[in-house]
This record gives C-alpha cells, structure tokens and sequence, in this order.
C-alpha cells in the first residue's frame, strides 16, 4: 500500500497529538481518544435498539412468527451480504479523506459500488434468482419465503443509503464531527419507530412494516449525515492542502480491498447460520428468535466496534 503523507492542519485536535521531544514520536492523550470514542460508541449502542424495536413491533402483528422467520432468517441476512462490500467505507473516508480530490475520488467509488450493489439486490428481490439461488442455499421453510422475498422488495433502498451513511460519517469522524454520528442514530431510531408503529395502525404486513421502517430509518440518517458534513465539505476540507502523492485508484485499491473482504468474510455468517439453521428442528421459532438475539449481541459488543475508526485518525 502506498504511504501517505502527513494530514494538512485542517484536522481536529484528535489528529493532532502533543509534541513530545524531537525526534521521539507523539503521544495520544486517553482523554482526546475517550472523547472521540464515546458518541461513536454511543451511536452502536442506540443503533442497537433498532432489531427488538422493530421485532416488538412484528410480534404484535398477524403471523409474528412467520414474518419474525422471515425477517431474521432470509431478508436480513442476505441484505447485509449484498452491503458488505461498502461497509468499510466509513474506515476508508475516516483514513484517506484528507483533501477534496481525495474525497472526490472515494465518493465516485462510493456511488458506483452503491449503484451496482443495489441492482445485485434487485436482482435477488424482483427476478427468479430468489428461487434458483437464496432458497436452495439458505433453505426457508415454504411458508416463509413469501414474505422474505416482500421483505427484500421493501429494503431496496438500504445498500446505497447504507454507502452514503457510512461515508460521510467517516469525513465527520476525521474533521470532529463525531457528535454527528450520535445524532443521526438518534434520528435514525426514531424515524424507524414511527414509521413500524405507523405501519402496524394501518395493518401492514410485519414484514412490510419491517422493511419500510428499517429502510426509511438508513434514509432519514443519510440525509441527515449529508447535512451535517456540508460545512466540512465547504470549509476544512476545501481549504486542505492537497495530499501529495494526491490519491489514485490503485492506491484507494489496495488499501480498501482488504476491509472489504473483511466485511464480507465477517457478514458471511449471517447467511450461513441460517442456511444451518434450516436444517435443524424447530427450524421456524428459532429463526423468529434471531432478530431479539442479534440485536443484543450487536449492544453488547457496541463499545468495541468503533475503536477502529477511533484509531485510525490518531496513528498519524
């Protein structure tokens, strides 16, 4: 991978460590990384509430059982396979978005892999792909692949809001704007609750509510990301020192395909526990279960998911 230059001055104090004596190297205050880390750590952990929140909300509806099967057990799985791939982007933007051709380039990558991941889904959700590969693979009982199909119809939108989210969150984590990320969880939540609850009163399907409510959730944080970084767009990043050597495509190669593979790799077992499950007993309430589980794993480990992105800013 190509070395890169320092970072221009335009950066937060969290990428400005103190000097120490000449010649030695610096020194990251703990309280500047417990600073950056808290609204990051704070936002895995809101983000959190988002599967028992919408799975409370399908258990109170028609067939909870199957649409909870549904849900956990094929839509969701397969929904973040297809965004692995973008997944990392948040680490890349935090990492490499240090002057505007820089950030130019990734968010050419960022639509592009957007656009294309997008009609991946698509093509899984709207032709009989659904048949020829998701159920021989993961193996849905009958009465489940329905609504799982409906349930990826309704999420389409997810992997290009998803692209969007998590690149602008990594140029407001670089420029101390991480507060930010916090918020648009927050909104997140609540735009994803009022809209399954407003599903449930109109007597949508629990799947349907599911995946309007999830989907307008990663929309309505996007957007808000988008707002929030213009000043950063307009301003610090604008007005970088351009990198030298500037950033190119073999290099923005072989520094993001390893974390991609990563994502992937680490996404995988969401697939495959379910494909293992269906070939289990009690195949239907334990797959209605997963969503309540994951959901609680992702809190428990929430304090620890950002420590990447809170390290790779302070390494310069």
């Amino acid at each position: 991978m190509r070395a890169r230059p320092e970072s221009s001055p335009t950066a937060t104090s969290a990428r400005r460590p103190s000097e120490t004596a000449p010649g030695r190297p610096s020194s990251v205050p703990l309280g500047e990384v417990f600073r950056s880390w808290l609204p990051l750590a704070t936002s895995w952990l809101v983000m959190g509430l988002e599967l028992p929140i919408v799975s409370a909300v399908m258990a109170r509806l028609a067939d909870p059982e199957i649409n909870l099967a549904a849900y956990g057990g094929v839509t969701m799985p397969i929904a973040l396979l297809i965004e692995a791939p973008i997944m990392m982007l948040l680490s890349a933007s935090t990492a490499l978005g240090r002057d505007l051709a820089s950030y130019r380039l990734m968010h050419r990558f960022m639509m592009g892999a957007g656009l294309v991941l997008t009609l991946i889904h698509a093509a899984f959700a709207f032709t009989p792909l659904f048949d020829l590969v998701i159920v021989p693979l993961l193996g849905p009982p009958d009465i489940v692949t329905g609504p799982a199909r409906l349930g990826l119809q309704v999420t389409l939108p997810w992997t290009w809001a998803i692209a969007h989210r998590r690149y602008h969150q990594g140029i407001l984590i670089r420029f101390g704007g991480s507060r930010h990320v916090s918020l648009g969880t927050v909104v997140r939540v609540i735009v994803m609750t009022t809209v399954a609850l407003t599903a449930a009163v109109l007597g949508a399907p629990g799947i349907v509510a599911a995946g309007l409510a999830i989907t307008s959730g990663v929309l309505s944080e996007a957007i808000y990301c988008r707002v929030a970084v213009a000043p950063i767009l307009a301003g610090p990043l604008a007005s970088a020192e351009p990198v030298v050597p500037a950033l190119d495509w073999p290099a923005f190669r072989s520094f993001y395909i390893p974390l991609a593979l990563t994502s992937v790799v680490s996404l995988l077992m969401q697939p495959l526990g379910s494909a293992a499950n269906s070939r289990m007993p009690d195949v239907l309430p334990s797959r209605a279960v997963w969503p309540d589980v994951g959901g609680l794993l992702i809190m428990f480990r929430s304090l620890g998911f950002e420590l990447n992105e809170v390290g790779v800013p302070q390494l310069e």
